[in-house]
């Protein structure tokens, strides 16, 4: 058996958080780094861009 190393996740925003739960889901061991210490109150990933709908 293969002995699994820490997977560092860096950013804290909407595709660091989802990829930070899958891993812990799995109950792989991972470190999550963000580089602003207060929450941003901005909205992340608040539109749809038609050629993403494509």
């Amino acid at each position: 058996m293969r002995a699994i190393a820490p997977i560092i996740v860096v950013g804290a925003g909407p595709v660091g958080l989802t990829t930070a739960l899958g891993l812990d889901f799995y109950g792989l061991p991972f470190a999550l780094f963000e580089e602003d210490a207060e929450l941003s109150l901005d909205t992340k990933a608040g539109t749809v861009l038609t050629r993403t709908l494509e």
